[in-house]
């Protein structure tokens, strides 16, 4: 059986039964030669392993066989100790070697299921002498063979080992971490093939880079760019350049560096503990490499490259030696350079910025690092902050009066960049924020209809953070907004954008954080006339329920943040809720709880459950009716169903109850409440109502059920809508959703009683016995529930019997088979008495003839027009009957023929048709003899 490789592989595919022959030689030989080299008295048997190894390679092996790695990586482990008293071993250690670095040899492709174990082994031993031998000559061999294992540049014929598989059973041995030891302390004449075989680890697999990490790699690759690094550790940093040094395997390294670190992307804080940050060293020597190319080869593209590393490694190590290292203050310092010519008695005077793309590049790096000034890990960065006044050098960018004169669409970058850093270092720059006038060149910022709405909608949402923070830090940013009328800026740009052709979702996302910073405002004054703000509120509701044709998708952000503005708004002011009625802006938040997502259904009914306080809300709500005809309770009923069904209550899909325990508890809250660990200070049962929409139907219930019945009554008087005949469904749904209240109460004193078993609480007596009757109340309660809802089910079942009596009872009564005959009986006789009937059908003939001509492609056949749509008869299409004389045979005697025959032979062979003469029908449908095949 021969390999079916191709002829023009590398190296040459060998028969399967040379090769299968050889594997039994050489397995006996290695099986052999490990026992001696095992045998503790093994110098009597020198000569005799010398022997077998001569027999090894005269045997020309192309590579190792798969099934014989474990003797192959246990002789690579014994021969080094050989070596030392003999070194005889050593040409045959190095042949060996050179052979180890061919990929295995299968003798049957099975062998790839079975070996992953074996693959392994043989790269951590690989690895393992990069420590444990001596000779330099070896190792480098070693590194050879590893890359010549991970990088293929043959194409190897499928009998060895596929390169996919080396590499996984490369990332899955101990060799990572091996190699990322070995870097530290690496001599220089090995270092470049350790670089090499450590990246092809690196791009082999994302669990290869962590492994690399957490012994330290990145610390080690910085180092090893300094030139001096291997002769002496630094003590401070290296503030010259020589002219004649130069950074050694830059490319490599930090291309390496980089995917390490991006391997590192995702990782909590807690899972980033094991991996080792770079010390103080390393981070000097990246900063020396700075400085490198900045002052001596002025080289824009690598000085962004080491930037751009080192802004990855301050935000992957939270515990870097960022502050303390100086790298803090050099940032600080460069950023500074930006807005300035020069600073005196600075390292880094030199760099000049000009309007080019690697130094918007190296701009927009450094802004992104002030946001983590702010960690508390990086003590004395919020310091630094403060004393150079770094935001007020980049409040210039927003009144472009900085040196540098950058491209339009490079300046709006940059803004975006400083208004997002402003928003997470705010807490602690609110005051130099304030004096540098900030808000005042935000709101010149939003009346510049020119700028790029990427700069509104930074600053807009800015604004949005900061409101949200500490009472004292927020309300400095709030007055200051009230101080400048913000909330009618606001406002014009929100008439601006609502009056766009396309409201695309950057606009959206804008207005929306304009309503929420209104919001904001109107919280902090509630003395504001806010009228304008309720018309522009519901004009955008409008637009979003009614889109143009070209708007995109609607963000569920806009109407959430319009609905939360509104019932803060309502809230304050009662003139604003009649307003909010009499402009039908329950139809119109109804409208868009019905048809947009969850999150805006929950906010809408919330604010619906306020307006339904106001007596002149209901007849607005019993007048609504929804896009498929629904009125309001079957609409609200379907919600509540919704919601069981997402949360996982007990119900049926027809809201029947199943659990009359925990008759609308959902899977979430049953597993924090069994949840031993929590101890149930706060509520559960409590919690699911604040962001349900289940809470809300139950108010808008039991507001219009009982609160403003007598309202509801006399609306329904006259329009006729509230009392309509429920589904099913809804009957069954409706049993639930008009006790959610006592069946949340139940479940608050359940949680109670198991946070007093839980934290070891005994109640007296008597408060034990009232705790024991409430509880025993509620689950009677859910089975009174399920009582009703299944006599509700009875009673439908008793009606609708009774409906199909009475239909069947008609059916006998009405005698509908006497009644058809006579209608068919009556239009027989009118089809054949009624002239009107024979002239419709005439010419309803005569257009289907008109209408489908028939082609004629014959002469000499007689075609038929009659149409066959609705003729009385049976119709046979595609048949052609061909008729022939008969000839008589020769030995048979014709028939005679009978007179009667004769004559209608005659009567065949005359002409069958003549001139039809006209008629006065006719003359008014028009003749159409001539347009068929009626004349012969």
């Amino acid at each position: 059986m021969a390999c079916t490789c191709k002829e023009t592989s590398v190296p040459s595919c060998p028969q399967y039964s040379e090769v299968h022959e050889k594997y039994k030689q050489i397995f006996y030989i290695l099986r052999k030669l490990t026992e001696l080299l095992e045998c503790e008295v093994s110098s009597c048997k020198t000569g005799r392993q010398l022997e077998l190894f001569d027999h090894y390679f005269r045997t020309e092996p192309l590579a190792h066989f798969v099934n014989d790695l474990p003797f192959v990586c246990r002789i690579l482990e014994l021969i080094p100790e050989k070596m030392s008293s003999n070194e005889l071993f050593k040409e045959y250690y190095q042949k060996y070697l050179y052979l180890s670095g061919i990929p295995p040899l299968m003798l049957r492709s099975s062998e790839l299921m079975t070996s992953p174990k074996d693959l392994q082994e043989l790269f951590s031993v690989l690895g393992g002498l990069l420590f444990y031998l001596k000779d330099e000559s070896h190792r480098q061999i070693v590194l050879e063979s590893l890359t010549s294992l991970l990088s293929r540049k043959e194409q190897w014929p499928p009998c060895f080992v596929p390169l996919q598989r080396l590499k996984e059973a490369a990332a899955l041995s101990l060799l990572p971490k091996i190699i990322g030891r070995f870097l530290s302390f690496a001599p220089n004449e090995l270092y470049e093939n350790v670089l090499k075989v450590c990246s092809l680890l690196a791009e082999s697999s994302k669990n290869a880079c962590q492994q690399i990490v957490e012994e330290g790699a990145v610390d080690s690759l910085l180092i090893h760019l300094v030139p001096t690094s291997h002769q002496k550790t630094l003590e401070i940093f290296p503030t010259l350049i020589s002219e004649d040094e130069d950074l050694h395997h830059y490319e490599e390294s930090s291309i390496l560096i980089w995917i390490l670190l991006k391997s590192l992307k995702g990782f909590t804080e807690e899972q980033m503990k094991i991996f080792r940050c770079p010390t103080r060293h390393g981070l000097w020597s990246l900063r020396y490499a700075l400085k490198y190319f900045i002052c001596k080869k002025k080289c824009k593209v690598d000085r962004n490259n080491m930037v751009a590393i080192l802004l990855q490694i301050v935000q992957i190590f939270p515990n870097t030696d960022f502050v303390s290292s100086g790298l803090a203050q050099d940032v600080i310092e460069l950023n500074l350079i930006v807005e300035s010519e020069s600073i005196p008695h600075s390292d880094w005077s030199v760099i000049k910025i000009i309007p080019c793309i690697e130094d918007f590049v190296f701009v927009r790096l450094l802004l992104m690092f002030l946001p983590h000034f702010n960690k508390p890990e990086y003590y004395g960065g919020m310091q630094l902050l403060r004393e150079t006044n770094i935001i007020g050098s980049k409040m210039k960018l927003l009144t472009q009066v900085q040196s540098v004169k950058w491209h339009r669409d490079h300046q709006y970058k940059l803004i975006c960049i400083v208004v997002a850093v402003f928003s997470q270092i705010a807490r602690d720059t609110v005051e130099i924020f304030l004096a540098q006038k900030g808000i005042i060149k935000f709101m010149e910022l939003v009346l510049d209809r020119d700028l790029h709405i990427e700069v509104h909608l930074s600053m807009l949402r800015s604004l949005m953070i900061v409101a949200r923070l500490d009472k004292i830090k927020a309300g400095m940013i709030l007055n200051r907004l009230l101080d400048v009328k913000a909330q009618f800026t606001l406002m014009d740009y929100c008439d601006f954008v609502l009056s766009k052709e396309v409201l695309d979702f950057k606009y959206q996302l804008a207005v929306g954080y304009s309503f929420g910073i209104i919001e904001k405002l109107y919280k902090r004054k509630t003395t504001l006339v806010n009228k304008r703000l309720m018309g522009l509120a519901l004009n955008f509701l409008k637009r979003v329920r009614k889109p143009n044709v070209r708007d995109d998708v609607i963000v569920p952000t806009l109407p959430i943040m319009i609905f939360s503005c509104l019932w803060n708004i309502l809230l304050c002011d009662e003139q604003n809720l009649q307003q909010f009625i009499r402009e039908e802006g329950i139809y119109v938040t109804l409208d868009l709880a019905e048809t947009c997502v969850w999150p805006v259904k929950v906010t809408a009914l919330g604010l619906l459950a306020e307006v339904a306080e106001e007596c002149l809300a209901a007849p607005f709500f019993i007048t609504w009716r929804g896009t498929k005809n629904q009125r309001i309770l079957p609409f609200l009923l379907e919600i509540f169903r919704e919601e069981n069904q997402m949360l996982g209550v007990k119900h049926t899909a027809d809201g029947m109850i199943l659990d009359v325990e925990l008759p609308v508890m959902g899977v979430d809250q049953y597993e924090d409440v069994s949840n031993t660990l929590n101890n149930l200070d706060a509520s559960p049962a409590i919690s699911d109502m604040i962001g349900s929409c289940r809470s809300k139907i139950y108010a808008i219930f039991d507001l219009l059920t009982y609160a403003h019945q007598e309202d509801v009554a006399h609306a329904n008087e006259i329009y006729k809508m509230w009392n309509q005949e429920l589904s099913l469904r809804d009957q069954i749904t409706k049993v639930v959703a008009e006790n959610f209240f006592a069946l949340k109460i139940g479940e608050v004193w359940d949680e109670l009683q198991i946070h007093f078993e839980r934290c070891g609480i005994r109640p007296l007596a008597n408060d034990y016995e009232m705790l024991s009757i409430v509880l025993t109340r509620a689950r009677k309660w859910g089975i009174f529930l399920q009582e009703k809802q299944r006599d509700i089910l009875r009673a439908h079942k008793e009606t609708e019997e009774i409906k199909e009596n009475i239909f069947y009872m008609e059916l006998r009564e009405a005698r509908l088979g006497q009644t058809l005959a006579a209608c068919s009986e009556l239009e027989y006789i009118a089809r054949c008495t009624k002239d009107l009937y024979r002239v419709r059908a005439k010419r309803r003939q005569n257009l289907h003839l008109m209408e489908h001509p028939v082609e004629k492609t014959d002469p000499n056949i007689l075609y038929h027009t009659t149409f066959m749509y609705d003729i009385m008869v049976n119709p046979v299409f595609d048949q052609i009957l061909h008729i022939a004389n008969v000839n008589v045979t020769e030995g048979k005697q014709a028939v005679p023929m009978s007179p009667w025959m004769r004559r209608r032979m005659q009567k065949m062979n005359r002409p069958r048709y003549t001139q039809i003469p006209p008629i006065p029908e006719d003359e008014l449908w028009g003749s159409i003899t001539a347009e068929t095949c009626m004349n012969r």
